[in-house]
């Protein structure tokens, strides 16, 4: 289970554009108040505030589908619109034995 660690914000998103969300942890629906109801099948965007830098964004996403871990900090939101600063860490998931990021 990729989502050991239930105290952490974790989401499993897709590699390609829009990114949707295809789950999350305990700790993603503590510290986004998001259910899985709610969030799951959304696009990334759900999580976008004014001061998001989506090329800091886009290029965190891209190091993953190109099979790095790119890590920084961004602002994203919350249902009520307030902004939150998060350190946000993209990795892949490869595909075993042959290790092709799964889309």
């Amino acid at each position: 289970d990729a989502f050991h660690d239930h105290d952490t914000a974790q989401a499993l998103v897709s590699a390609e554009f829009p990114y949707h969300i295809q789950r999350i942890s305990d700790g993603f629906t503590r510290l986004f108040l998001f259910t899985a109801h709610e969030i799951v099948g959304q696009t990334m965007a759900a999580l976008q505030s004014e001061g998001t830098d989506v090329d800091q964004w886009c290029a965190l996403f891209q190091s993953a589908t190109e099979g790095r871990v790119a890590s920084g900090r961004l602002l994203l939101q919350v249902p009520s619109k307030a902004e939150l600063s998060l350190f946000l860490t993209c990795m892949p998931v490869v595909d075993q034995p042959n290790d092709r990021i799964h889309r």
